[in-house]
């Protein structure tokens, strides 16, 4: 009996060694209560932001911004700033250069929106949620003399002062143009003898 008990002593203290062998020696801290609320922040491709801004504008249906000779956009994550630097033809106006501005920053939402799934698309009411995470902006110069035109400088989070419904301004744009081409005349060789904008 007594050598029994011995060997049931010994098998104990056997498997509590193999136990304690087995258990990690590093306490590791486990969050039991994660905090879901704190978003993955955005990393743009700006080349790729660019590229695909410039898409959507040569997609359109109707092209209202050909007063705009050059685009070029670039940015920087670490800053979190976006940057539109345009140039525009001739006799522009800061009205046509504030509708540009508007749908440049309708079409980068957009286009950073197939980049990272947390932005949604903007709308006619809205300019999507990009603007929340970066600052942008914009300048429209003349092509022949540089002097400013519009300019948007825009802090992160704050209110847009623009219209996001681009969409009136374009069909109001496509109707002027349908009028001036049943009217305009041509005359031998293309030429228009007859501009019913003229004065």
């Amino acid at each position: 009996m007594k050598k029994r008990s011995i060997m049931i002593l010994i098998a104990a203290a056997f498997s509590a060694a193999v136990l304690s062998g087995c258990m990690p020696t590093d306490k590791t801290e486990i969050q039991m209560n994660p905090d879901f609320s704190v978003a993955e922040k955005a990393e743009l491709d700006f080349t790729e932001l660019h590229n695909e801004v410039m898409e959507l504008f040569a997609s359109d249906d109707v092209q209202p911004y050909t007063f705009i000779d050059s685009v070029d956009i670039s940015g920087s994550n670490s800053d979190r700033s976006i940057y539109v630097d345009a140039t525009a033809v001739e006799g522009v106006t800061s009205e046509d250069a504030q509708h540009f501005a508007a749908a440049m920053l309708r079409r980068m939402n957009d286009a950073a929106a197939t980049q990272y799934a947390g932005y949604e698309l903007s709308s006619s009411s809205s300019f999507g949620p990009l603007y929340n995470d970066y600052a942008v902006k914009i300048a429209v110069t003349g092509t022949d003399d540089a002097s400013m035109i519009y300019q948007l400088d825009l802090p992160a989070g704050k209110d847009i002062p623009l219209d996001p419904n681009v969409e009136k301004y374009e069909d109001e744009w496509a109707q002027s143009a349908e009028v001036y081409l049943d009217n305009v005349v041509y005359g031998a060789g293309g030429k228009v003898v007859y501009d019913p904008t003229s004065k």
